[in-house]
């Protein structure tokens, strides 16, 4: 599954005029309902691999888990 982003930019005056299209949504609901909130967390960044470590970082934040969390390097 991949998911595309389109930036646009459009001179306009003295700057730019700037659009987004973010294309479809992905079907998260669909992959994480009867899922664990283990599961949830480790399929995240997985989903969203922007950075990989402030997506864990969030999610365990949203869903309650301790702050003090170490940065895993393995998948």
């Amino acid at each position: 599954m991949q998911q595309v982003v389109k930036l646009t930019l459009q001179p306009l005056g003295q700057g730019f005029a700037v659009g987004l299209d973010a294309g479809t949504p992905l079907p998260l609901t669909q992959m994480l309902i009867g899922r664990s909130v283990t599961d949830v967390v480790g399929l995240l960044p997985r989903v969203f691999n922007l950075c990989r470590s402030a997506q864990e970082g969030a999610a365990r934040l949203a869903l309650g888990f301790a702050r003090d969390w170490h940065h895993r390097t393995s998948p």
